[in-house]
């Protein structure tokens, strides 16, 4: 179990999300995203720039709101506590379900408040800087609901991300004894069968 963090913690690790390159890059691939759905901020260059500043905007907000303020306020821990083992089925149901139950500082489960509050003030406060046309009740809870999607794909790479890079380490480790094994030359396999064979006859 992962041991408890104060409220210096909760803002050293906001500040530290903030500053991370995954932020910015993120903000880059949504915004090329909603590029290619033609939303209300136009084409070129000037819309592609308008984009990045609002999805950057959102996610430095619910950062601060749901990594800090309201993890500090209910005393619960905004970090993401990998399951780690069981079926994919089992994993995956617990991936969703973290996006609703957080864990409290304790260690114990509760209603996850930061994450759900902070999805919808960063939501609320889109309003401040979006295009008028997003703007309003029904495009708050339209971007709260996509917030909370995207939240749910970032568990699921944190739970699944250890398990594929094992994967792959291992694949690779098997390739590398593989071409290892067919670049011996043929006359030193000839011997090690040979050996092998011998070694067959004499066990009988």
């Amino acid at each position: 179990m992962r041991s408890a963090l104060t409220s210096g913690d909760k803002f050293q690790l906001f500040l530290k999300r903030t500053y991370s390159t995954n932020t910015y890059a993120a903000a880059g691939l949504s915004a090329g995203f909603s590029q290619l759905r033609r939303d209300k901020y136009g084409p070129g260059l000037k819309g592609y720039g308008q984009r990045y500043g609002a999805n950057l905007a959102d996610g430095e907000t619910h950062s601060f709101f749901q990594t800090y303020l309201y993890s500090w306020i209910f005393h619960q821990d905004p970090r993401y506590h990998r399951l780690g083992q069981g079926t994919y089925a089992h994993r995956s149901m617990y991936v969703a379900r973290r996006l609703f139950v957080g864990r409290t500082d304790g260690g114990s489960d509760a209603i996850n408040a930061p994450e759900l509050l902070g999805t919808l003030t960063t939501s609320a406060m889109g309003n401040l800087y979006y295009p008028e046309n997003d703007q309003g009740l029904g495009q708050t809870l339209v971007r709260a609901v996509s917030m909370m999607g995207a939240r749910v794909g970032l568990n699921a790479l944190r739970e699944f991300a250890p398990d594929i890079k094992r994967k792959l380490r291992r694949h690779k480790q098997e390739t590398g004894k593989s071409i290892q094994q067919h670049k011996q030359p043929a006359q030193w396999r000839s011997i090690q069968q040979r050996e092998c064979q011998g070694e067959s006859h004499s066990s009988r």
